[in-house]
């Protein structure tokens, strides 16, 4: 899979998964009054905005921030798991930060450990593309797999897990041809 189709489809997957509730500073009335800087929702939602503004240095430092919260209440447990797949995600494309696949990688094998599911389709492009120094057929088929049937029962998929489910196939035979 090409360089830019990757971010086509990382892309894709964090617009559809993360809405924009926060500016660069965060402010309180926009999240939630006496919402600190360093708030789980407050950290997640400013490296969205940093993404989506192609500041993704930035970014990666809001979504590392919230990854190493010492504490964080169970509500927003999902978004620390989502933080390392978005992290996950620029290691691998090397924005903002410099590219370490194999970092990458423990990021999504972490959130996939925490139920996870977009996590899934990264480790099966990630671990399944044989340009990749990161491949390892065997275990990109069971991510692909798992992935498959993830987006095969979306009850009413949007384009972009169209797209995803497209890309996911394409591996799934790739990986059967090896």
């Amino acid at each position: 899979m090409t360089r830019w189709l990757r971010f086509l489809s990382g892309l894709i997957a964090l617009a559809v998964t993360s809405a924009v509730l926060a500016d660069d500073s965060c402010k309180l009335e926009s999240v939630d009054e006496g919402m600190s800087a360093n708030h789980p929702v407050c950290l997640f939602y400013t490296g969205t905005q940093h993404f989506r503004n192609e500041r993704y240095e930035m970014a990666a430092m809001s979504w590392d921030t919230l990854r190493q919260l010492p504490e964080i209440e169970s509500e927003h447990l999902s978004l620390r798991i989502s933080a390392l797949n978005n992290l996950g995600y620029l290691y691998f494309s090397g924005f903002g930060v410099d590219a370490d696949e194999a970092l990458a990688v423990s990021y999504w094998r972490d959130a996939v450990s925490l139920g996870h599911d977009e996590s899934e389709y990264h480790l099966c492009y990630a671990l399944g593309n044989p340009d990749a120094p990161t491949f390892e057929p065997v275990t990109a088929k069971m991510h692909c797999d798992k992935a498959e049937a993830i987006y095969s029962f979306i009850k009413e998929p949007g384009e972009s897990d169209k797209v995803i489910l497209e890309i996911i196939r394409k591996y799934q035979a790739l990986l059967d041809d090896v």
